[in-house]
């Protein structure tokens, strides 16, 4: 069986071809969350049990939470124009303009000020993200479930109306709450903007363009999005909201503290690709990682697994004399690294603007593929000549030995001069 022609891929189909359900892909990514998110190497698997003092906490915190915006919502709201934002990298800070606020939406408040507060439409939010994750499929796809939506739909179209909202920033268009949110905006008219939040693992026409615009950070980011079938006129190139070019003039490129960073697979399936996830491959990369760096005199390194991901369960199948887990700030990690090694990851860019670094290993596995199913894509596929790039051990071996470095031109193409808020105001109709 190929790799590339994973059976799960009818696990969601059949649904959605068989009812022709019109909230099927609205509800995509979080059944297959439901199917992949799974297992102790996930720090916070969907299928985690809870101890009874945890989920006591738990539930006592969601009550203090619902006692919160309860209150809020009797706070009086500003008549000017609001943007509904979930995006990273502190967006709303970047956008300094008196015609407008920002607010979260009802199923992701929190302590900010400028939030527009309904605690009915956060119940039902609320009910709605709990029924999705407990339900079975066939509940979810029936005509009690659709009704429940269509009521949700509707309230969150007054919502928008009743509060003036003028646009819809985003950090992806995967999710239930962002596909119904761009949705719904489209028939009021409200643009939606998705802002990139990391450098992109894949390229394809489904994922990141369901929005009106794709905010990304630099040029060489549109053309691969181009490449692979978005339109060039929907892509604004906007910059880094966090940080920008790096004035170093030299990378740090030695061997006495190395940063490694894990091959983490995702909880979800892509749209147009689907492909096995077998966690065993998380320990096959750190054990040949490690193989490869003792057989040219490395003694120990620095391991930092990605946020979602589990340290325990990577502890119990490591080397923890040769692995010493990294767990301080990810700033902190990397201005003390002298070499980091890993594999498709934004932590690329990261490294090279902390002056850096940053080798890349993608071991082949089929068709070309890395260890987590995917095809690789620039600039990790070895397709740039300013990227070390390693697809197997003698070619890793080649690049340490011979000291091959980043060329920090490639962030000229990745990453633009500073961030550039104008063109998306720009389209933004009423401001």
């Amino acid at each position: 069986m190929s790799i590339n022609n994973h059976p799960s891929e009818s696990l969601f189909t059949q649904y959605s071809r068989n009812l022709a359900h019109k909230y099927a892909d609205l509800l995509k990514y979080e059944l297959d969350q439901r199917c992949y998110y799974y297992g102790d190497h996930y720090l916070n698997s969907l299928e985690k049990k809870h101890s009874f003092k945890g989920q006591l906490e738990k539930n006592v915190l969601e009550k203090l939470i619902d006692a919160f915006v309860l209150f809020k919502s009797f706070s009086k709201t500003s008549q000017s124009a609001k943007i509904l934002s979930t995006a990273y990298h502190n967006i709303p800070e970047k956008f300094k303009n008196e015609q407008f606020s920002f607010s979260r939406p009802p199923w992701n408040y929190n302590k900010q000020p400028s939030n527009v507060f309904d605690f009915a439409l956060y119940q039902k939010a609320k009910h709605l993200t709990k029924q999705i994750g407990s339900r079975s499929f066939e509940e979810l796809f029936s005509e009690e479930f659709s009704h429940l939506m269509d009521g949700f739909s509707k309230q969150l179209e007054g919502y928008l109306v009743k509060n003036h909202f003028v646009a819809n920033f985003l950090p992806a268009d995967v999710g239930f709450f962002e596909k119904l949110s761009i949705q719904v905006g489209k028939q009021l008219g409200i643009p939606s903007f998705l802002f990139i939040h990391g450098l992109p693992g894949a390229y394809n026409s489904i994922e990141n363009n369901s929005t009106d615009y794709l905010v990304v950070w630099g040029e060489a980011i549109k053309r691969n999005f181009v490449e692979n079938g978005i339109a060039s006129s929907k892509i604004i190139v906007a910059g880094h909201p966090a940080y920008s070019r790096p004035l170093h003039a030299k990378l740090r490129n030695e061997w006495n503290d190395i940063l490694v960073v894990t091959k983490s697979i995702p909880g979800s399936q892509l749209s147009h690709h689907y492909a096995i996830k077998d966690r065993s491959n998380l320990i096959y990369y750190l054990g040949t990682l490690q193989q490869i760096l003792e057989s040219i005199g490395v003694k120990s390194v620095r391991l930092r697994p990605h946020p979602s991901e589990n340290i325990e369960w990577y502890k119990k199948w490591i080397d923890n004399r040769f692995y010493r887990m990294d767990v301080g700030p990810l700033s902190t990690a990397l201005d003390r690294s002298s070499l980091v090694i890993g594999s498709t990851s934004t932590l690329f860019v990261e490294s090279l603007v902390k002056g850096v670094n940053y080798v890349v290993f993608e071991p082949y596995f089929f068709n070309e593929t890395g260890l987590d199913g995917n095809i690789l894509v620039p600039p990790f596929d070895g397709s740039d000549h300013r990227v070390p790039v390693a697809n197997s051990a003698e070619g890793l071996v080649d690049v340490l030995s011979s000291k091959k470095c980043a060329d920090l031109s490639i962030l000229e193409d990745y990453i633009s001069e500073e961030f550039d808020t104008s063109q998306i105001l720009d389209k933004i109709p009423s401001l």
